[in-house]
């Protein structure tokens, strides 16, 4: 089951304050490496996203941090 509105919204303001604000790259590099987020079902990836090293039109993801919502037990699972 996915986040409902309400809850999208909040997780969504608690990241971009406490670590897209904090954690991303410089402005003038973020073309080159950059921080990222999505939401999946009840889980946020977290991932980087850089310019492939042969070519710099094609962008690479590699997920960082998974975290998995676990309604059940109300708590937060990192992987």
């Amino acid at each position: 089951m996915s986040f409902n509105e309400l809850e999208t919204q909040k997780i969504k303001n608690v990241i971009e304050a406490e670590l897209m604000a904090k954690r991303r790259p410089p402005m003038e590099i973020r073309s080159q490496v950059d921080l990222n987020y999505r939401l999946e079902k009840q889980s946020v990836i977290i991932f980087e996203t850089r310019q492939h090293w042969a070519d710099s039109n094609h962008q690479i993801e590699s997920e960082i941090a998974k975290i998995t919502y676990v309604k059940s037990r109300k708590l937060w699972k990192l992987f």
